[in-house]
Protein backbone atom coordinates (compact mmCIF):
# COMPACT_ATOMS: atom_id res chain seq x y z
CA UNK A 1 0.00 0.00 0.00
CA UNK A 2 2.73 2.48 0.79
CA UNK A 3 6.12 3.35 -0.72
CA UNK A 4 9.41 3.98 0.72
CA UNK A 5 10.94 7.80 -0.06
CA UNK A 6 13.97 6.23 -0.42
CA UNK A 7 14.14 5.23 -3.34
CA UNK A 8 13.22 8.23 -5.45
CA UNK A 9 15.00 9.57 -7.73
CA UNK A 10 14.39 13.19 -9.54
CA UNK A 11 13.51 12.88 -13.27
CA UNK A 12 13.79 16.18 -15.21
CA UNK A 13 15.02 18.62 -13.70
CA UNK A 14 14.01 22.54 -14.05
CA UNK A 15 16.76 24.68 -12.95
CA UNK A 16 16.66 28.50 -12.51
CA UNK A 17 20.48 29.88 -13.25
CA UNK A 18 21.14 33.16 -12.60
CA UNK A 19 24.05 35.91 -11.83
CA UNK A 20 25.60 38.79 -13.40
CA UNK A 21 26.94 39.31 -16.40
CA UNK A 22 30.25 37.30 -17.04
CA UNK A 23 29.40 34.09 -14.09
CA UNK A 24 29.39 31.65 -16.61
CA UNK A 25 25.83 31.33 -16.87
CA UNK A 26 25.25 30.28 -20.56
CA UNK A 27 28.25 27.73 -20.37
CA UNK A 28 27.16 26.26 -17.03
CA UNK A 29 23.38 25.45 -19.04
CA UNK A 30 26.19 23.86 -22.16
CA UNK A 31 27.34 21.26 -19.81
CA UNK A 32 23.64 19.53 -19.24
CA UNK A 33 22.84 16.51 -21.51
CA UNK A 34 22.99 17.72 -24.87
CA UNK A 35 21.61 20.98 -24.60
CA UNK A 36 19.91 23.35 -27.51
CA UNK A 37 19.70 26.98 -27.13
CA UNK A 38 16.54 29.03 -27.31
CA UNK A 39 17.71 32.96 -27.77
CA UNK A 40 16.45 35.93 -27.76
CA UNK A 41 16.37 38.42 -30.79
CA UNK A 42 18.92 40.97 -30.23
CA UNK A 43 20.97 39.07 -27.86
CA UNK A 44 24.13 38.73 -30.08
CA UNK A 45 26.44 38.61 -27.13
CA UNK A 46 24.36 35.60 -25.64
CA UNK A 47 24.48 34.02 -29.23
CA UNK A 48 28.70 34.59 -29.08
CA UNK A 49 28.94 32.87 -25.70
CA UNK A 50 27.57 29.72 -27.54
CA UNK A 51 30.74 29.64 -29.47
CA UNK A 52 33.24 26.52 -29.26
CA UNK A 53 29.99 25.00 -27.87
CA UNK A 54 28.35 21.48 -29.27
CA UNK A 55 24.79 22.98 -29.13
CA UNK A 56 22.08 23.60 -31.66
CA UNK A 57 20.22 26.92 -31.08
CA UNK A 58 17.16 28.90 -32.25
CA UNK A 59 16.47 32.71 -32.25
CA UNK A 60 13.26 33.44 -30.99
CA UNK A 61 11.86 36.18 -32.51
CA UNK A 62 8.32 36.94 -31.24
CA UNK A 63 6.20 35.30 -28.05
CA UNK A 64 4.33 33.28 -30.56
CA UNK A 65 7.48 32.41 -32.09
CA UNK A 66 8.29 30.96 -28.19
CA UNK A 67 5.51 28.76 -28.47
CA UNK A 68 5.30 27.31 -31.35
CA UNK A 69 9.11 26.17 -31.16
CA UNK A 70 7.46 24.76 -27.67
CA UNK A 71 4.42 23.15 -29.68
CA UNK A 72 7.16 21.86 -32.68
CA UNK A 73 8.92 20.27 -29.89
CA UNK A 74 6.23 18.67 -28.26
CA UNK A 75 4.89 17.22 -31.84
CA UNK A 76 8.30 15.89 -32.37
CA UNK A 77 7.88 13.64 -28.85
CA UNK A 78 4.44 12.85 -29.48
CA UNK A 79 4.76 11.23 -32.75
CA UNK A 80 7.94 10.56 -32.82
CA UNK A 81 9.12 9.63 -29.23
CA UNK A 82 11.24 11.12 -26.90
CA UNK A 83 14.20 9.93 -28.35
CA UNK A 84 13.68 11.60 -31.37
CA UNK A 85 14.16 15.25 -29.64
CA UNK A 86 17.22 17.25 -31.01
CA UNK A 87 18.66 17.07 -27.25
CA UNK A 88 18.26 16.47 -23.47
CA UNK A 89 18.46 19.91 -22.12
CA UNK A 90 16.13 22.90 -23.37
CA UNK A 91 18.06 26.16 -22.16
CA UNK A 92 16.22 29.39 -22.16
CA UNK A 93 19.03 31.84 -22.53
CA UNK A 94 19.12 35.66 -21.65
CA UNK A 95 15.83 34.70 -19.95
CA UNK A 96 16.01 38.75 -18.95
CA UNK A 97 16.54 40.21 -22.32
CA UNK A 98 13.28 38.00 -23.39
CA UNK A 99 11.06 39.16 -20.72
CA UNK A 100 12.14 43.26 -21.90
CA UNK A 101 11.35 42.02 -25.48
CA UNK A 102 7.95 40.21 -24.75
CA UNK A 103 7.04 43.85 -22.55
CA UNK A 104 7.95 45.62 -25.43
CA UNK A 105 6.08 43.34 -27.89
CA UNK A 106 2.77 44.12 -25.83
CA UNK A 107 3.57 47.67 -25.01
CA UNK A 108 3.48 48.03 -28.64
CA UNK A 109 0.24 46.61 -29.34
CA UNK A 110 -1.58 48.16 -26.80
CA UNK A 111 0.25 51.63 -26.44
CA UNK A 112 1.36 51.16 -23.23
CA UNK A 113 1.40 48.65 -20.39
CA UNK A 114 -1.30 48.58 -18.05
CA UNK A 115 -2.77 45.59 -15.92
CA UNK A 116 -4.38 43.88 -18.94
CA UNK A 117 -0.74 43.96 -20.30
CA UNK A 118 0.86 42.24 -17.28
CA UNK A 119 -1.66 39.79 -17.08
CA UNK A 120 -0.75 38.59 -20.72
CA UNK A 121 3.17 38.99 -19.50
CA UNK A 122 1.90 36.31 -16.61
CA UNK A 123 0.04 34.35 -19.01
CA UNK A 124 2.75 34.13 -21.37
CA UNK A 125 4.96 32.77 -18.98
CA UNK A 126 2.87 30.31 -16.98
CA UNK A 127 1.95 28.80 -20.90
CA UNK A 128 6.11 28.27 -21.39
CA UNK A 129 6.65 26.77 -17.88
CA UNK A 130 3.46 24.36 -18.84
CA UNK A 131 4.95 23.40 -21.98
CA UNK A 132 8.33 22.96 -20.87
CA UNK A 133 6.90 20.47 -18.35
CA UNK A 134 5.59 18.56 -20.55
CA UNK A 135 8.53 17.41 -22.31
CA UNK A 136 10.85 15.05 -21.59
CA UNK A 137 14.03 17.26 -21.27
CA UNK A 138 15.23 19.08 -18.54
CA UNK A 139 15.15 22.47 -18.68
CA UNK A 140 17.50 25.68 -17.91
CA UNK A 141 16.39 29.12 -17.85
CA UNK A 142 19.39 31.35 -17.27
CA UNK A 143 18.75 35.22 -16.72
CA UNK A 144 20.68 37.97 -14.92
CA UNK A 145 20.11 39.19 -11.45
CA UNK A 146 18.40 42.09 -9.93
CA UNK A 147 20.56 43.31 -7.15
CA UNK A 148 19.13 45.20 -4.69
CA UNK A 149 21.60 48.04 -2.21
CA UNK A 150 21.61 49.01 1.44
CA UNK A 151 22.19 52.32 1.78
CA UNK A 152 25.49 52.62 1.46
CA UNK A 153 25.31 51.63 -2.11
CA UNK A 154 26.35 47.82 -1.42
CA UNK A 155 24.71 44.74 -3.58
CA UNK A 156 22.70 43.36 -0.48
CA UNK A 157 20.91 40.42 -1.92
CA UNK A 158 18.69 39.97 -5.28
CA UNK A 159 16.55 37.69 -7.60
CA UNK A 160 16.51 36.63 -11.29
CA UNK A 161 15.76 39.61 -13.36
CA UNK A 162 12.31 39.46 -15.02
CA UNK A 163 9.29 41.11 -15.34
CA UNK A 164 6.22 41.58 -13.46
CA UNK A 165 4.96 38.54 -11.79
CA UNK A 166 7.21 36.59 -13.47
CA UNK A 167 10.35 37.44 -11.35
CA UNK A 168 8.17 35.42 -8.37
CA UNK A 169 6.39 33.12 -10.50
CA UNK A 170 9.12 30.95 -12.28
CA UNK A 171 11.91 30.55 -10.05
CA UNK A 172 9.18 29.25 -7.76
CA UNK A 173 8.00 26.61 -10.12
CA UNK A 174 11.52 25.31 -10.71
CA UNK A 175 13.33 22.38 -8.95
CA UNK A 176 16.90 24.15 -8.20
CA UNK A 177 17.30 27.79 -8.05
CA UNK A 178 21.11 29.06 -7.87
CA UNK A 179 22.65 32.30 -7.81
CA UNK A 180 26.04 32.27 -9.23
CA UNK A 181 28.68 34.51 -8.36
CA UNK A 182 32.06 35.55 -9.78
CA UNK A 183 35.07 36.72 -7.18
CA UNK A 184 37.81 38.94 -8.38
CA UNK A 185 41.39 36.76 -8.15
CA UNK A 186 43.84 35.27 -10.85
CA UNK A 187 42.08 33.01 -11.82
CA UNK A 188 38.38 34.22 -11.30
CA UNK A 189 36.78 32.24 -8.81
CA UNK A 190 32.91 31.07 -9.78
CA UNK A 191 30.82 29.66 -7.42
CA UNK A 192 27.20 28.40 -7.66
CA UNK A 193 24.92 28.99 -4.88
CA UNK A 194 22.05 26.69 -3.97
CA UNK A 195 20.99 27.61 -1.02
CA UNK A 196 20.36 31.20 0.06
CA UNK A 197 23.46 33.46 -0.10
CA UNK A 198 24.11 36.67 1.48
CA UNK A 199 20.36 37.67 0.49
CA UNK A 200 20.55 36.07 -2.92
CA UNK A 201 17.66 33.95 -3.59
CA UNK A 202 18.78 30.30 -4.02
CA UNK A 203 16.84 26.91 -3.12
CA UNK A 204 16.74 23.61 -4.26
CA UNK A 205 14.31 20.59 -3.30
CA UNK A 206 16.96 18.59 -2.83
CA UNK A 207 18.82 17.95 0.41
CA UNK A 208 20.87 15.90 -0.56
CA UNK A 209 22.64 19.10 -2.67
CA UNK A 210 25.54 20.83 -0.90
CA UNK A 211 24.79 24.78 0.14
CA UNK A 212 27.67 25.93 -2.78
CA UNK A 213 29.54 24.50 -5.30
CA UNK A 214 33.12 26.22 -6.71
CA UNK A 215 32.81 25.84 -10.53
CA UNK A 216 35.79 25.60 -13.19
CA UNK A 217 36.09 25.63 -16.85
CA UNK A 218 36.34 22.51 -17.48
CA UNK A 219 33.12 19.66 -17.56
CA UNK A 220 33.86 17.64 -14.25
CA UNK A 221 34.19 21.48 -12.60
CA UNK A 222 30.99 22.41 -13.73
CA UNK A 223 27.59 22.83 -11.97
CA UNK A 224 25.97 19.89 -14.13
CA UNK A 225 28.66 17.16 -13.66
CA UNK A 226 28.54 18.40 -9.69
CA UNK A 227 24.87 17.91 -8.70
CA UNK A 228 24.86 14.88 -11.16
CA UNK A 229 26.03 12.30 -8.40
CA UNK A 230 23.72 13.01 -5.73
CA UNK A 231 20.90 13.34 -8.11
CA UNK A 232 21.72 10.36 -10.34
CA UNK A 233 24.25 8.53 -8.51
CA UNK A 234 23.87 4.91 -11.15
CA UNK A 235 24.21 7.30 -13.82
CA UNK A 236 26.88 9.04 -12.43
CA UNK A 237 28.62 6.13 -11.66
CA UNK A 238 28.45 5.19 -15.14
CA UNK A 239 29.64 8.04 -16.55
CA UNK A 240 32.52 8.08 -14.44
CA UNK A 241 33.43 4.26 -15.47
CA UNK A 242 32.65 5.43 -19.10
CA UNK A 243 35.55 8.22 -19.03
Amino acid sequence: MFETTKTLRPGWLHVCIYGSTGTSKTQQAGHFPEPIFLMPKGDEGGILTLAGMDASYKVITSMADMLRTLDHLEGIQQKQGADKLPGQTLVLDSLSHYSDMCVEEIAQKRGGMDQQGWGQIATHFRSVQQQARRLSMHVVYCGLADNTHDDTGKASGGRPLLQGRVKEMLPSACDIVTYLQARDGKPTIYRAHLKPFQGYYARSRFRQLPAEVILGADYHQSLWAQMEPHLFPSVAADSSAAT
